[in-house]
């Protein structure tokens, strides 16, 4: 393979990569300067900006599932992309009750500080737990910029301000509003060989989500002032022809900072955000 050969299929894969183009072409033409010189015509075809999906389907822990997506790639030939989600379902356990998840985002990259990718999103949810139920309304920005290529580490920074109401539960004093504003610093490093079908390789993470009333969280008649540290561990590997071994490792830790001083009184976290068995 010539200098030519490589560099062509280097700018090729990059160009794809994008996910704006469904094809790419690379040429030498001759040039009008003389032999010794030579242009590079590259040629290339957008992809279908617009996608829209939908179906159906059954899981044994979720019951009846209809969901859908649409999405449009490109706004104003920029790259920044539009993502509209939404799912519903019925659980075999409790079948009148209707969970849902409505999502919509947008993703700008290149949004500050060269490659730094600002997603902000709007979501509302309801769903079903052990001890109780939920709707949830939320408002995030997310901030996410590779840090290193090799290894692939990425940084994100979210800020979370939410609206829930806990509704159903076992104690009636759970049955409550609850306003949480939260930012959450988070680290992956991802050594997989495929990001969605990996064989082998190993992939983790790490958060500290901390919430408090400067960032948004209630103060009466319940504060919420609490921090959370969750890690995921994952290890792949194909030791059988055409089985992959995977291991996960996960955990949390959880602390409580919201308390008035000189009274004794103490308040929980938010039912929501306490870990419980069973995931």
């Amino acid at each position: 393979m010539n200098l030519f050969q490589k560099i062509s299929c280097s700018n090729r894969r990059s160009t794809k990569e994008i996910g704006l183009f469904n094809q790419v072409t690379i040429e030498l033409i001759p040039s009008e300067q003389g032999v010794k010189y030579r242009n590079l015509k590259v040629s290339v075809s957008e992809d279908v900006p617009g996608n829209v999906g939908f179906g159906a389907g059954v899981r044994n822990d979720l019951g009846l599932r209809l969901f859908g997506e649409m999405t449009y790639a490109n706004l104003w030939g920029l790259n920044h992309a539009w993502v509209v989600n939404l799912s519903a379902n019925h659980r075999w356990s409790n079948f009148r009750f209707i969970e849902f998840n409505a999502q919509t985002g947008y993703i700008w990259p290149w949004f500050t500080w060269g490659e730094t990718t600002f997603r902000p999103n709007l979501s509302a949810e309801r769903t079903q737990y052990l001890q109780f139920n939920a709707e949830t309304f939320a408002l995030t920005a997310n901030f996410e910029r590779m840090l290193l290529k090799s290894p692939k580490l990425t940084g994100n920074l979210t800020y979370t301000i939410e609206q829930i109401r806990q509704f159903d539960a076992v104690l009636t004093s759970e049955n409550q509003q609850i306003r949480i504003g939260s930012i959450t610093p988070q680290l992956r490093l991802d050594l997989r060989d495929h990001p969605l079908t990996p064989k082998r390789g190993f992939f983790a993470s790490a958060s500290f989500e901390y919430a408090n009333s400067f960032l948004g969280s209630q103060t009466n008649p319940m504060p919420v002032n609490y921090g959370r540290f969750q890690s995921r561990n994952d290890l792949y590997f194909d030791f059988i022809p055409r089985v992959v071994w995977y291991t996960s490792f996960r955990g949390g830790w959880l602390k409580n900072f919201a308390h008035t001083y000189g009274t004794g009184n103490t308040f929980s976290i938010p039912l929501i955000k306490q870990f419980a068995l069973g995931g």
